[in-house]
């Protein structure tokens, strides 16, 4: 459907994504486990009501993100914009900025919201290179949705995002996503038996 909608993504959006999602699943990977043997089960299934419940209350809580910023985006972007045809060239335009901003920040959410740690492995904050990464990342999609270093936006291919109070919602939206995908993962783990 993004794609009908002229939505493309630039080689070095593409390419930074590709880096972080590898750097991210190389700290996850190194996760130590805890000393000694929990009393606490880990869920016997991967189809437990939790895991179901939480897959699908994020699933929701991106689609609805998704589809905000989509049509906030489209006021400020007209519909014969050469941007916006599907087998064009690239052009950076406040659509594709704000959803890849958008699709970055769910990207490591997933990896946040989703980290058990406790009583299994190491906490996320004792998992030192995930957590600074994360700190990290996080630090610069706030700093790119605000708009506060212009090379690291150029260096994106980020188009310049129309007002203020266009980056305030956007900013809004991101972190109602961190959020609420937070409350569903922790609302869920409470039905685990």
């Amino acid at each position: 459907a993004l794609y009908l909608r002229g939505l493309k993504q630039g080689d070095t959006q593409m390419t930074a994504s590709g880096v972080v999602i590898a750097a991210l699943f190389f700290f996850l990977s190194q996760a130590k486990p805890v000393p000694g043997i929990s009393a606490e089960k880990p869920t016997n299934s991967i189809f437990a009501t939790s895991v179901i419940v939480s897959l699908l209350g994020q699933f929701v809580v991106h689609f609805t993100c998704l589809l905000a910023v989509l049509y906030t985006c489209e006021k400020y972007v007209s519909s014969d914009d050469f941007s916006l045809t599907p087998d064009g060239k690239f052009q950076p335009n406040v659509i594709n900025s704000s959803i890849f901003l958008l699709s970055a920040l769910m990207q490591v959410n997933n990896f946040v919201i989703n980290y058990r740690g406790h009583p299994f492995t190491q906490s996320i904050t004792e998992n030192t290179m995930l957590w600074r990464s994360v700190q990290v990342l996080y630090s610069l999609l706030l700093i790119v949705a605000g708009g506060q270093f212009e090379p690291i936006n150029d260096l994106l291919q980020m188009a310049p995002f129309p007002s203020p109070q266009f980056q305030a919602y956007l900013l809004g939206i991101l972190i109602f996503n961190f959020a609420a995908c937070y409350g569903v993962e922790k609302w869920s783990q409470k039905l685990e038996v």
